[in-house]
């Protein structure tokens, strides 16, 4: 039960990091524009993470600014510290779904142009891709843990 909660948590909290992590990256390119490491970063592989390629509106860029993002993880926290299984849930829940989306959105957009022949132009996979995956895979475990203490209980 409590590794349960733990491991929904910490889909939670990957996900909001890896936001937060996005929104760094932003900021130190700003504060530093000749670093080649950080543009490097900032577009290959936080792209998705920027607000700027988010394409789910403007409510939902709103809830990923830096100030949010640290009061969601204090939320989660809490959440955690007082056993609230339905709040980690739904943060659970809400994390991979949201994850899913973006993954969806960026493996569509990576995967190159079509065209007519037999033969495939390449998958256009990259970091960005790699690291979306792995990040979605981990929140979409957690919410399944969640579904599955909901059950035991």
């Amino acid at each position: 039960m409590r590794n349960g909660l733990l491991i929904q948590t910490l889909g939670s909290v990957v996900v909001l990091l890896a936001f937060l992590s996005g929104e760094c990256m932003a900021y130190l390119l700003y504060r530093s524009p000749a670093s080649p490491m950080l543009w490097y970063l900032n577009m290959e592989v936080f792209a998705p993470f920027s607000p700027y390629e988010m394409s789910f509106g403007p409510t939902l860029r709103a809830w990923l600014t830096p100030t949010a993002i640290l009061a969601l993880l204090a939320l989660v926290f809490i959440a955690y510290l007082a056993k609230q299984r339905i709040t980690i849930g739904v943060f659970a829940n809400l994390a991979s779904m949201y994850m899913g989306a973006l993954t969806y959105k960026s493996v569509i957009s990576a995967s190159g142009v079509m065209s007519a022949s037999l033969i495939g132009s390449g998958s256009g996979a990259s970091l960005e891709v790699g690291l979306l995956l792995f990040i979605f895979i981990f929140s979409a475990c957690s919410a399944i843990v969640s579904h599955v203490s909901m059950l035991k209980s």
